[in-house]
């Protein structure tokens, strides 16, 4: 018996030594599992975060992008302002030169009838000053004949009529 029980014993300290050291192990598996799960852990946060900055990056980017179209939509639209105001100025260089020319035209017609104007009232006092000639010539020669008629009247009367001398 004394073998039996050494045996059984021996097995019962065995499986005690055996539940020990597979508790050890387990409790080493599970040391070495929750390493690996903390690890795992890690990983997927540091995964998230990589994520998290991809995002971040991909939606800075896209941000500079949008600003780039929109800085190139203001300068395009600058671009524009700057070609719209040089053709409206010289769309308004272009009206004032032919008002200008309009104004030239206008000065140069007006001119045209003030020298018209002028050259006829020139004629007209010329004509003016012929017609009081011919008055006064047909004054003058009115008067010369009323003047002869009257000194041949007056003669007239005087040799019908002598004066009397006085004797006195």
């Amino acid at each position: 018996m004394k073998v039996k029980v050494k045996v059984i014993v021996k097995l019962q300290t065995e499986k005690k030594t055996d539940r020990k050291n597979k508790e050890k192990l387990k409790r080493k598996h599970s040391k070495v599992d929750l390493e690996e799960k903390r690890i795992k852990k890690e990983e997927k946060k540091k995964e998230k975060e990589n994520e998290k900055e991809k995002e971040k990056n991909r939606k800075k980017e896209e941000k500079n992008e949008k600003d780039e179209q929109k800085e190139k939509k203001e300068k395009q639209q600058k671009k524009e302002k700057v070609i719209d105001k040089e053709k409206d100025k010289e769309k308004e260089q272009k009206q004032n030169e032919q008002k200008k020319d309009k104004d030239k035209d206008k000065e140069k017609k007006k001119e045209k009838e003030n020298k018209k104007e002028k050259e006829n009232k020139k004629e007209k006092d010329e004509k003016d000053k012929e017609k009081e000639k011919e008055k006064k010539k047909e004054t003058e020669t009115e008067k010369e004949k009323h003047s002869t008629h009257t000194s041949i009247t007056s003669n007239q009367s005087v040799i019908a009529n002598p004066p009397a001398f006085n004797s006195e």
